[in-house]
């Protein structure tokens, strides 16, 4: 899913140029028999990491950050579940910079995030495709690496959360309730990472064969965004709040895309 400024990328393994060159690109990978989860970045030198781990500041402040937002944001949670896991899902829903990074399994989405930001227009993006149980078996886990669901009771878990220490640890990918609209509209789940080093950042994922790299030359974003919208993949489709479907909606009517 959508990224956020960080250190440089991992290495591609094939260009994706058009919606038909990821259909291409996915068949050859999905040789594995794996179920496979995506991300989009919009530019290709950041790197795969969540957003707490990517400034000192953060970092050092996690505990705090979380702390703060279940206190300003203790009447919004309503009936979600409010555990430890339960407040680093909802705060990372809104925005707030956790141990989680986002995944999608539809590729669709993952090629949406990769090409929509105008800010990044002159940007070659990547796209990442992992598997997911492939990725918690380099971790250690059992169960054939099927994610766990991020809960307080799962005791592989308890080690990735904050204040938690020990030795570093490598990421495991995880599922979350679907609580969260966004989380439904986008297909998601994550990946949860022990705390680590900016400079050490590439080698959450350079060191794993769960990876698959794809760039995105920054020309082809323009055909790409055309090409999803054609398929229904939108600004509007994909976060479906109230703004985003009045812009859509104008966009049809104006007989632009959205």
């Amino acid at each position: 899913m959508s990224g956020d400024n960080g250190e440089t990328g991992t290495g591609a393994s094939a260009l994706i140029t058009c919606v038909a060159d990821l259909v291409t690109n996915l068949t050859a990978i999905a040789m594995s028999g794996e179920p496979h989860w995506y991300r989009g970045q919009a530019n290709w030198t950041w790197a795969l990491g969540p957003k707490v781990f990517r400034r000192k500041t953060f970092r050092e402040a996690e505990t705090a950050l979380i702390d703060a937002f279940r206190s300003e944001a203790a009447l919004a949670i309503g009936g979600y579940p409010a555990d430890k896991w339960g407040w680093i899902s909802f705060a990372q829903h809104h925005g707030l910079p956790t141990r989680l990074l986002d995944w999608t399994d539809n590729p669709l989405i993952a090629l949406y995030f990769a090409c929509e930001d105008p800010k990044e227009s002159k940007s070659d993006g990547s796209l990442y495709a992992i598997r997911p149980r492939a990725l918690n078996r380099e971790a250690g886990d059992g169960d054939a690496g099927h994610p766990a669901l991020l809960d307080d009771e799962q005791t592989d878990l308890k080690n990735y959360l904050p204040n938690a220490g020990g030795p570093r640890r490598r990421p495991r990918a995880v599922l979350s309730p679907m609580f969260f609209d966004r989380i439904r509209f986008q297909s998601g789940a994550f990946t949860v990472h022990h705390p680590y080093d900016r400079a050490e950042a590439n080698d959450e994922f350079d060191e794993s064969n769960a990876v698959d790299t794809f760039l995105i030359p920054a020309d082809s974003k323009t055909t790409i965004c055309s090409e999803l919208a054609l398929l229904g993949i939108s600004d509007a489709t994909v976060f479906r709040d109230l703004d985003r479907i009045a812009k859509g909606v104008t966009g049809r009517i104006e007989g632009t895309t959205s």
